[in-house]
């Protein structure tokens, strides 16, 4: 919904391991606020527009949780 600018949580991904998401660069602030605002927050929870596919990620395997909320479509 926010074209990849940090803004929204509609693509909040939980990925299938702690060992793939420690592989992953740490959140900016920007994205943990806006993980804050996801619904089914988990410890591997991150937004899919600030992922960026590397070699450690092979084999990660990425769920959706069961409700995205897009805060902006109420503005």
């Amino acid at each position: 919904a926010c074209q990849g600018e940090c803004a929204c949580s509609t693509c909040h991904v939980i990925l299938s391991s702690k060992e793939h998401y420690l592989s992953l660069d740490p959140p900016i602030e920007k994205e943990s606020d806006m993980l804050d605002l996801a619904y089914g927050l988990t410890e591997t929870s991150r937004l899919g527009c600030q992922l960026r596919m590397k070699r450690e990620l092979s084999g990660v395997e990425i769920t959706l949780p069961g409700i995205t909320q897009d805060v902006q479509k109420d503005i």
